[in-house]
Formats: C-alpha cells, structure tokens, sequence
C-alpha cells in the first residue's frame, strides 16, 4: 500500500479531548506491564495529546515506553505481537527503532488506535512537551489551533501534518528546559508534587508504590498520587491547622506561625529517619525559588544506574532495588 492509500484510508481525524482516553491508557499500561514484564521496563508515559485535559487529538493514544538496554528484542517484538500489535521497524526513530500498533485494519481503522514507542532510556521531547502543556493550559490552546489549521491543510498526507508541527514542539521543548533544571528526573518532581509542609511527595514510597505499581508484582503497599494531586492540601498537618484545611495558604512559610509545633516535630522525625528536612526544602523555595530547589532535589536523590528517583523511606531506587524491598517490606536506611 502507497503513502497515499494509507493516507485516504487513515485520514487525520481531530476530536474533542475524551477524559476516557486516561482510562484506556491505564488499562492498556496494565496490560503492557504483563506483556513485557515490569523487570524489562524502566519507565511507561502516557504521552501525545490525548493525555492533556482539554486539547483537541487525533483519537489515538501514544505510549513511551523505556526499556533497559540488556533486554532482547525480538523477546519484546514476539510478545507484542502475541498481544495483538502490529511491529513496525522506525530506523529514523531513537534505538531501538521500534513502534508497535493497534487499531489498525486493511479497511480502516477498527476500535481504539495505539502507538507504542519502544526506547532505550532517555531525555525525549514528548515527556517535555507533554508536561509544558499540562503546565501551560495557553500554551495547549495555541497548539490545538495549530493543528487545526494543519488538519485543514493536509486531512490526507500524514507527513506534511506531523512536519507543519514539528517547529512549534521544538520551540516549546527548548522553552521547557531553559525553565526547568534536569529534566529527566525534575519532571518527577513537578510543583504538585511538593506538598504544604515541603515533603516532596514524589520520593514517598506510597507514591513510588503507585508509579512502580507495586501491587501487581506482589507487593501489598498503599498507594498514593501525592497531597496535591488527590485534593488534599496537606493530609497531615491539615487536620490541625485552619489555613491548609481550607487551603488558603500554598506552603506553611506564608503562615505568621511559621514553623509551626507540628511541623518543627515532622520535621524533627524526617530529619532521624528518611534524611529529609520539610524546614530545609521550604526555606529553599521561598529564598530561592522552584528552579533551584528542584535542581537541588535532582542531585541529591537522582539514581546513578536508572536516572529513577530514590525513595526517602527506604533509601532504594524501586526501579533498580525492588528485590531487596521483596525481600524485607521493612527495609529502611
């Protein structure tokens, strides 16, 4: 079949962000994880633009996955297959040169499309992108005004498409990592995920529990996305504190009773156990700000063989380190 066949038989489609589109991605990470083992891969993103809120997309969700480099490829190639993909070899893509699809058929396309990006790795463009966006909601309209005129333009020749977008992706990437130091950890460690108290919630072993996905490899732990991003200002210090319980205040330094009793103890405990300090990382923030602070957060707790991020409560990289977690649920520093 001809770049033209292919292009009138899958012509670019546009359509209202659908919030379904989050589900069906977790459904198939869990499917993947199965597939290929959770052992093979190091990370799993969501990207493309059906994973921004309110943007406009081509119905298809796009999967990263990263993979470790001993791992073998035609193992990972016969295993998608099995899972219903299709392989297609990308030499112009990063190595291994790999996308896997579905939804896909000689007539059409036929239930829910996915693309699956195979990589080593890495610091990639549509981690950084995605998350500007996320960030930027203006920055996300500008871009599905982009694509609509490009839709208009070039409904039939996917190539002249993916290229009319290719300078603005550039140009917000390139935005994207003057603002933000070291991205391929402090993209882990976004705003959200630090919570009132200055706990960075992204090194919690709940929350690296619910980003490793623990419980499907046999390990009972509590999940958690993080204070912020399950509505909660501050789950601790909120019980006993008026301003965080009705979230009038972002971090417990804007409060005249700063610190607090309750947060002197936190931290005090913090300090003893995990080698964190809740005092130290908001006085950071408010003398020098977020870029710094996560820059200062990426050496200290960035994983020298994964580029993962350690746990505090355990001292492990859940990536590299989850056999001795296993092992003993109570390991700690």
């Amino acid at each position: 079949m001809s770049d033209q066949e292919r292009w009138q038989l899958f012509p670019i489609i546009l359509s209202d962000h659908k919030p379904a589109w989050k589900q069906k991605y977790l459904k198939q990470e869990s499917s993947l994880k199965k597939a290929i083992g959770v052992d093979s891969i190091l990370k799993m993103n969501h990207i493309g633009s059906t994973a921004i809120p309110g943007l406009i997309s081509k119905p298809t969700i796009d999967v990263l996955i990263e993979i470790r480099q001993d791992i073998r490829l035609p193992e990972i190639i016969s295993t998608m297959k099995k899972a219903g993909y299709r392989y297609t070899h990308k030499p112009d893509n990063p190595a291994p040169h790999m996308m896997f699809i579905k939804g896909y058929t000689r007539k059409g396309f036929k239930g829910q499309a996915f693309h699956v990006h195979i990589r080593y790795p890495g610091d990639w463009d549509e981690i950084v992108f995605r998350d500007y966006l996320l960030s930027h909601p203006e920055v996300a309209h500008e871009y599905g005004k982009l694509k609509l005129e490009l839709k208009n333009q070039f409904e039939h020749d996917r190539d002249a498409y993916t290229n009319g977008k290719t300078d603005f992706i550039k140009g917000v990437c390139s935005l994207a990592r003057q603002e933000t130091p070291s991205p391929d950890v402090a993209r882990l460690m976004t705003r959200e995920m630090i919570a009132p108290c200055g706990m960075n919630c992204s090194l919690c072993v709940s929350h690296q529990a619910l980003k490793n996905d623990l419980n499907s490899q046999g390990f009972n732990k509590r999940y958690c996305p993080g204070c912020l991003p399950r509505g909660k200002n501050c789950t601790f210090l909120s019980k006993h504190c008026r301003l965080l319980a009705k979230g009038s205040v972002r971090f417990c330094f804007e409060c005249s009773d700063y610190p607090c009793t309750r947060l002197r103890d936190l931290d005090s405990r913090y300090r003893s156990r995990y080698h964190m300090s809740q005092l130290e990382n908001l006085n950071h923030i408010k003398e020098n700000g977020f870029g710094s602070f996560l820059e200062k957060e990426t050496c200290k707790w960035s994983c020298t063989t994964c580029s993962g991020l350690i746990c505090c409560h355990n001292g492990l990289c859940l990536n590299c380190d989850f056999e001795k977690l296993r092992q003993n649920k109570k390991y700690c520093w």
